[in-house]
């Protein structure tokens, strides 16, 4: 589980295995991608709210 808020409800869940806590991508958009898809080497991304934009506009940098 990765999350950019403090406290996900999901962080908590007994299905959860790990909890990172990323960059907030509106105000650090390339951090935030370079730790989800590099350091977490996180290759399905089920997006809620906005985070899908911000995967959107980096899509040349992620294929």
């Amino acid at each position: 589980m990765a999350e950019s808020l403090g406290y996900a409800l999901s962080r908590f869940s007994r299905y959860t295995c790990t909890y990172t806590r990323l960059p907030p991508p509106k105000q650090q958009t390339k951090q935030w991608l370079i730790q989800l898809l590099v350091h977490q080497k996180i290759d399905t991304v089920i997006s809620n709210y906005e985070a899908v934009f911000y995967l959107a506009s980096a899509n040349a940098l992620i294929q």
